[in-house]
């Protein structure tokens, strides 16, 4: 038995060769989510303690870097923890935790937004709702992160800074974003996709 991982499954004659006993290629647990650009890709799992754990690899999978960030631990394990790649970085949604950018070079942190911690200037909360950063995208500008009942963040991508946010329906959980040429669509619990055009 296996207690999770990375999988390797290669077309053999025709057919996929993935057994109940094929062994992991990577063996990890929590094992979330997998990204990928024209060059690497990227596997993304929750460690037993809660860390946010990277495999980085080139397109042939051969390793580029592992990192397990020690600095943030999540309490809610159980997420969808959905990542994107772009050319130099991984945006990973880490539930309670945020949103953070990790650099395709060596794993290390290089920005991250917590919305539960941004006030408005009044010091209320601007996101009063609790959510989860359950996925993020983005496009040459902009970072979106679907963030449950508070809806969907818009971050400058450069800076991570917020510059917007804004719902698709009632409170209900916003758990999907994915954003291509002008548009954004967005798969919310209860009112199903909503397709946005951005530009």
């Amino acid at each position: 038995g296996s207690n999770g991982g990375l999988y390797k499954n290669e077309l053999v004659g025709g057919n996929y060769n993935l057994t109940a006993t094929t062994a992991p290629f990577v063996t990890q647990t929590g094992g979330k989510y997998v990204s990928f650009n024209n060059n690497k890709q990227v596997f993304f799992a929750i460690n037993d303690a809660g860390n946010p754990y990277l495999r980085i690899a080139n397109a042939d999978g051969t390793l580029i870097d592992e990192n397990t960030d020690t600095d943030i631990t999540l309490t809610n394990r159980d997420g969808k923890n959905a990542i994107s790649v772009d050319n130099d970085y991984v945006y990973v949604a880490l539930s309670e935790q945020g949103v953070a950018k990790y650099s395709l070079i060596d794993g290390s942190l290089v920005a991250r937004f917590v919305p539960s911690t941004v006030r408005n200037a009044s010091g209320s909360r601007t996101f009063p709702n609790n959510g989860l950063s359950n996925a993020v995208t983005f496009d040459d500008c902009y970072v979106y992160v679907a963030n449950g009942a508070d809806g969907v963040i818009i971050l400058d991508k450069n800076t991570f800074k917020h510059v917007g946010h804004f719902k698709t329906g009632l409170n209900h959980s916003t758990n999907f974003v994915y954003a291509k040429d002008d548009y954004l669509f967005v798969a919310n619990g209860r009112d199903g996709l909503r397709v946005i055009k951005l530009r």
